[in-house]
């Protein structure tokens, strides 16, 4: 009886070794199929696109020179002077000449005005009917100015004005949402890469780990579920990278768009207090 049931126990044991094997090398296969894909996307993007290279202080100067919300803002600022050198032109006299000459039948008066707000209407007694053509023409000068107003006209120009200092403040606020957007995708990129770079040594000290266990269980020094777990957790480090490396292109085309260049691959170079104290150059990280 007693050997029956160690027999069942290995058997459940064998069994539940391999099926942690077949688990180790599925999650094994899956990672690398991640891997895999990430860089040959990497590297096909790669291919004939522009490489441009930022601090986080050219970046934001980048974005607020080249995102189209700022441009728009600036060209209404520029519309808004407009209005009120327009509106400044009402205190301006004017002068209005005509001259016009035709020929026209006396249906019902001598002669004949085409519309216009210089020389008034013909008026008096309606003559005999005639289809007879006659020439007529027309000359007139009009000189207007109004010298009191009432405060209409240093109203529209006080609106004017209003509406300058406003697209002006347009202009401002639109700059600061830019430059907290470009500065928010300058640190969620950098944030990703730095993720990225965790997750490469923490693979790289799980592949160690899982060789020297494996070479031990190999010699009958440790228990194969050590290897099984030791390769799962590997396989596990490799997928958390391929998650990280995915996030990384994520917040790199978040930033490209931002900075208006979505057709070029971005480059960040930061610079560490601890560095710069410590007498080091600048950092660059490659993306």
């Amino acid at each position: 009886m007693e050997i029956c049931l160690q027999i069942c126990q290995e058997e459940h044991t064998i069994l539940k070794e391999r099926r942690e094997k077949h688990q180790l090398w599925l999650s094994l296969g899956l990672a690398v199929v991640l891997i895999s894909t990430c860089q040959a996307a990497s590297a096909q993007t790669n291919k004939g696109v522009q490489l441009r290279t930022f601090t986080l202080e050219e970046a934001v100067d980048f974005a607020l020179k080249n995102y189209p919300a700022v441009r728009v803002s600036v060209e209404r600022v520029s519309g808004a002077q407009a209005g009120v050198d327009v509106a400044r032109t009402e205190y301006l006299s004017r002068l209005d000449t005509l001259w016009q000459g035709n020929r026209a039948t006396r249906n019902n008066t001598f002669g004949l005005l085409l519309p216009q707000n210089i020389l008034p209407s013909i008026s008096g007694p309606v003559p005999t009917t005639s289809n007879q053509g006659v020439w007529g023409s027309a000359a007139g000068l009009l000189f207007s100015w109004e010298p009191f107003d009432f405060g209409r006209r240093g109203a529209e120009v006080n609106a004017a004005r209003a509406a300058r200092r406003r697209a002006t403040a347009e202009v401002a606020v639109t700059r600061l949402d830019v430059a907290v957007a470009t500065v928010n995708a300058y640190l969620t990129l950098l944030a990703a890469e730095q993720t990225v770079r965790v997750a490469e040594a923490d693979v790289n000290r799980r592949q160690v780990f899982a060789q020297a266990v494996n070479v031990l269980v190999a010699n009958q020094l440790r228990a194969g579920a050590e290897a099984s777990r030791a390769n799962a957790e590997l396989a596990r480090a490799k997928a958390n990278l391929a998650r990280a490396q995915q996030q990384q292109e994520v917040s790199m085309a978040a930033l490209a768009d931002i900075l208006g260049i979505a057709d070029a691959r971005i480059e960040i170079r930061e610079w560490s207090a601890c560095r710069s104290t410590a007498g080091w150059g600048p950092h660059s990280s490659g993306i």
